[in-house]
């Protein structure tokens, strides 16, 4: 059990650190930027506790990697590239929507 404590503590450090990277570099609201990641520490952070449910860990892994990573990605090497899923113009009003949306469903999960 402790190693899973220290590899859980060493993983929320470098989430933490990736996220006070991003902020800065984020286009659109810090506000928003910070319920978002916050949603998302939560989100992983009920990964840990005994029971586990290899369903919760599973959809939690997959929308982190699929929403969060992506978005800090996207923020602090400005990648360049957009996913192939309609109009979005780059805008700081999308960013912040878009972080919205993937916030309000992290919140769903938890």
């Amino acid at each position: 059990m402790p190693a899973v404590r220290w590899l859980a503590g060493t993983a929320l450090a470098a989430a933490i650190g990736l996220a006070a990277i991003a902020y800065p570099l984020y286009p659109g609201s810090g506000l928003v930027f910070l319920a978002f990641n916050l949603c998302f520490f939560g989100l992983a952070l009920l990964i840990l506790p005994p029971p586990r449910l290899y369903v919760y860990t599973f959809l939690a892994a997959f929308l982190t990697l699929g929403f969060w990573a992506k978005a800090l990605v996207h923020t602090i090497w400005a990648t360049g590239f957009l996913e192939p899923v309609g109009d979005f113009a780059n805008t700081p009003n999308e960013w912040d929507n878009a972080l919205v949306a993937a916030s309000c469903a992290a919140l769903a999960v938890i």
